[in-house]
């Protein structure tokens, strides 16, 4: 109990001191490792969470394991959101940080989240059933699945809009994060380095100037899904209604077999989860709506491209609520496997976070007064 009550005393401080600072149109600007090192920067992240709480009644044994998934979790939540993190003056995030450490342009920060992800996916895949699973690792499952998908980012819409824009410029910049985009690599973590090294200690090498060398291809395999329409009038989805140019390709795009690439071994019965095929229809949908390139087959004009992009959000929940529906018939490896999978869905053949957290730290982004309010600034 000291330690529920100690947390969310220290919650309603950190809250009281963000709102004051967005009040004032002032933020926390954390500038990187001039200002505070990567090794304490892991536990400055980690305690800005209210997902603390439970450290009080989990075995101490798991206390250790967890704390890569409890980081990663913030970090990741962070490149989802960071348009909002400015909107409110909050400028103690991950992106930032790397940003400040002159890392930003590799993408280190998805690199690093991406790598974690894989090495806690196949810890969890090795777990004997009926053994507890570690904290951490439930906690960054469920966080990077829920970013995506939770419709208040407004991932999809952003995803979307960001992409034409960055493809409509020829600058360095732009045509950097693109092909970040798709590069498919990361920091690879081996199960050994996952168990031995502490978190502070393999964000402290993220950060260090030399570890875009160390970047590696992700290791994964292909796994096939029916076309994404099976599933649409599974749940009674509404087709979209695009120009006379725009519907037969995404009629051609929604009625192909298509595919997610993950760690191997998943099993059959939670690759064919219906989350699963909503998060990658989704996302097929979303990269068509990105698409501004005739000669690629897949082109989408400028207006159905808004359609497509908030059709596409609005529907977002349904992969989180699919996912509510199957948690009490599953194991939980099952189910933290199936968050898995849905996070995989945003990270091939395009990774979302890329796009989002790339284009929104170079961003010159203006605010009208007002827009973001006094709730966003403390939820943010």
């Amino acid at each position: 109990m000291m330690i529920r009550f100690g947390q969310s005393e220290r919650e309603h401080c950190v809250r009281d001191i963000q709102l004051s600072w967005a009040l004032g149109g002032r933020g926390a600007n954390i500038q990187g490792p001039s200002n505070i090192s990567p090794k304490a920067w892991t536990g400055v992240l980690s305690a800005g969470c209210a997902a603390l709480n439970p450290y009080g009644y989990i075995p101490e044994e798991h206390y250790d394991p967890s704390q890569s998934g409890q980081f990663t979790s913030v970090l990741v939540a962070n490149l989802h959101d960071l348009l909002y993190d400015h909107g409110a003056s909050n400028r103690m995030t991950g992106m930032m940080y790397t940003a400040g450490a002159g890392l930003a342009k590799d993408d280190i920060a998805v690199a690093y989240s991406v790598g974690m992800v894989d090495a806690i996916a196949r810890r969890i895949s090795r777990l004997p059933e009926g053994e507890d699973l570690i904290f951490g690792d439930s906690v960054y499952m469920i966080t990077f699945s829920w970013a995506p998908f939770n419709t208040r980012y407004r991932t999809w819409e952003r995803f979307i809009k960001y992409t034409r824009i960055l493809q409509a410029f020829s600058s360095p910049d732009a045509s950097r994060i693109l092909e970040i985009s798709r590069r498919g690599k990361v920091l690879a973590v081996s199960d050994q380095d996952l168990e031995n090294i502490p978190v502070s200690e393999s964000w402290d090498a993220a950060m260090n100037p030399s570890s875009p060398s160390r970047l590696t291809p992700r290791v994964t395999e292909a796994y096939t899904l029916p076309p994404a329409l099976v599933v649409f009038e599974k749940y009674g989805i509404s087709q979209p209604r695009l120009c006379a140019e725009c519907e037969p390709t995404y009629q051609a795009s929604v009625n192909t077999t298509d595919q997610f690439h993950a760690i191997a071994g998943i099993p059959q019965a939670v690759v064919s989860r219906d989350s699963v095929a909503l998060a990658v229809g989704l996302r097929r949908v979303a990269i068509l709506a990105a698409t501004t390139d005739h000669s690629s087959g897949e082109y989408c004009c400028d207006a159905c491209a808004c359609k497509l992009g908030a059709w596409v959000d609005n529907l977002s929940y349904k992969v989180l609520v699919s996912m509510m529906e199957s948690e009490p018939k599953s194991t939980p490896k099952e189910w933290m496997l199936e968050n898995y999978l849905v996070i995989y869905a945003t990270l091939w053949p395009v990774c979302a976070i890329s796009i989002l957290s790339g284009f929104d730290v170079i961003a010159n982004a203006k605010f009208q007064p007002g827009a973001m309010g006094e709730r966003d600034a403390v939820d943010c």
